[in-house]
């Protein structure tokens, strides 16, 4: 069934994504996610797990990984931002998005563990 759409839904939009700026400029744990600290960390993982670790269906997901994404959010453990333990490299389609993380996710469950190296020091 056709809708009519709200009158000025669209500007409340607008606005509301103007608003929304600013909110994430000052957030605290929005500001991690701009420092070069997190997009190193952020390569590093990629790299290493290049596929969705998503189990889906009983299989692991095949797509290319392009999202890494914490399983305790770094709003509630943020000493955890960096740990490679903590996070999952999942495509777009597998992310479940939000900011409450997943800590119910089980391992070989839900997802396939991570590959992680300890650096080479030269």
């Amino acid at each position: 069934m056709w809708r009519c759409p709200i009158a000025g839904a669209e500007e409340r939009e607008k606005q509301a994504t103007y608003n929304d700026r600013f909110r994430k400029k000052n957030d605290p744990c929005a500001r991690l996610y701009r420092t070069t600290a997190w997009f190193r960390f952020r390569w590093f993982v990629l790299n290493r797990n290049p596929i969705c670790q998503r189990i889906v269906k009983g299989e692991q997901c095949r797509e290319s990984a392009t999202v890494v994404h914490h399983l305790l959010s770094p709003r509630q453990r943020p000493d955890l931002f960096l740990d490679p333990a903590n996070v999952l490299c999942l495509c777009a389609g597998c992310h479940p998005g939000g900011e409450e993380g997943t800590p119910l996710w089980q391992v070989n469950t839900d997802y396939v563990p991570s590959v992680i190296e300890a650096p080479q020091s030269v």
